[in-house]
């Protein structure tokens, strides 16, 4: 048979058993995502007590009226309510993590009229909600902040001067719980090619499966192609579950179905590369328990340093550097780029699309070069 015909041979052969054991392999896949989005997604959800300095400049009952909502439930502290230039200079000194400006135009009787002033420092990271509540609570007095995305204040620069359009780390209409599942959906990609690929064929190597393989007239690279297909295959499975489930917690999909069109390749990128990588460690493993400790001792840190809880840009500078080469970082921007942000720039994905297309070719020449070796070695 071609080498096309044996893949899908052993491709449908992998499928067989992944169906026979398929009401614990649909439990492992879901566990993950529902522990991380489910609760570790409540994390960012509600602010508490960010310290907030207030500029009354209405001076009127609405604004006293307003001051009053934003200090129930706990949500903002209020440190201060003073000028605008001292409220400013306790943003720089990190006394207040936002202004709220209130302008001489508040009056509640104005439906939807830029009323209010926000500035934060950009590199406050736990914002987004917060600004949010401020935003809604707005709304409740037939008032809003100007400009539906937050001004953020440039340091140093003049009170109502240097202000930028800036979206906050998680979108200002997003959660944190959308910003995690971007993470969250490609990690899970990466545990099933853990338990696919690689520990197929360890299994395979203990059962005996793997010496009946090598002695067939197959074309020995079908065997790693068709494990490739199957860790492949299972990968996207267990995102799409993943995503699945966070869309069940209120996750939204800023691109809509297009977005969808948009995951699936970069979960299916990512899959291949991993599967790789995990064919290249079962190659020289041979024992399950070893090999499950190497591939999360691996996978693990590469997650967290893709951005997987907070922005890379937050993170010191040798680590972003070490950011810039991990093949999950691209993986989980083009997520979230499709869940928070509703766009794909098409520069940022022919880079990304590039980045994961040379991980992949050097995993998979490198599992077909190992796996080879192990042949040679009848191991």
């Amino acid at each position: 048979m071609s080498l096309v015909q044996d893949t899908l041979v052993i491709y449908k052969r992998e499928m067989l058993l992944f169906r026979s054991n398929l009401r614990t392999n649909i439990i492992r896949s879901i566990m993950f995502p529902l522990v991380f989005i489910v609760f570790l997604g409540n994390l960012g959800n509600t602010p508490s007590n960010i310290p907030v300095a207030i500029v009354n400049l209405a001076g009127n009952v609405q604004s006293q009226q307003f001051i009053s909502a934003l200090s129930q439930q706990n949500a903002l502290s209020v440190k201060a309510i003073t000028t605008q230039q001292q409220a400013i200079n306790m943003l720089d000194s990190d006394q207040v993590n936002v202004v709220i400006i209130i302008l001489p135009q508040f009056n509640g009787q104005v439906q939807n009229a830029p009323t209010i002033d926000v500035y934060y420092l950009n590199q406050q990271l736990s914002l987004g909600n917060s600004l949010q509540f401020i935003t809604s609570t707005a709304q409740k007095f037939n008032s809003q902040v100007s400009s539906v995305q937050q001004k953020a204040y440039l340091p140093g620069a003049a009170a109502g001067s240097a202000q930028i359009s800036f979206t906050p780390t998680y979108g200002t209409s997003s959660s944190y719980r959308d910003f995690l599942t971007g993470s969250v959906v490609v990690m899970v990609a990466v545990f099933g090619a853990t338990f696919g690929g690689g520990m197929s064929i360890i299994m395979d190597r203990q059962l005996g499966n793997l010496k009946a393989f090598l002695i067939t007239p197959i074309n020995k690279n079908a065997i790693v192609f068709g494990k490739l297909l199957y860790g492949a295959t299972t990968a996207v499975l267990y995102s799409m579950f993943a995503l699945l489930i966070g869309l069940a917690f209120g996750v939204t999909v800023a691109m809509g179905i297009a977005g969808l069109l948009w995951i699936i390749p970069i979960v299916i990128l990512t899959s291949f590369g991993f599967t790789g990588l995990t064919i290249v460690l079962a190659s020289r493993i041979n024992r399950i328990e070893v090999y499950t400790i190497a591939a999360q001792a691996i996978s693990m840190p590469i997650w967290f340093i893709s951005g997987a809880f907070f922005p890379t840009s937050s993170m010191p500078g040798w680590l972003q550097a070490v950011s810039a080469v991990d093949p999950l970082t691209y993986a989980t921007n083009g997520v979230r780029d499709v869940i928070i942000n509703g766009s794909y720039p098409l520069g940022a994905a022919a880079f990304n699309i590039f980045v994961q297309l040379a991980f992949i070719g050097i995993m998979v020449y490198l599992g077909m070069r190992m796996f080879r070796g192990t042949i040679e070695e009848g191991k």
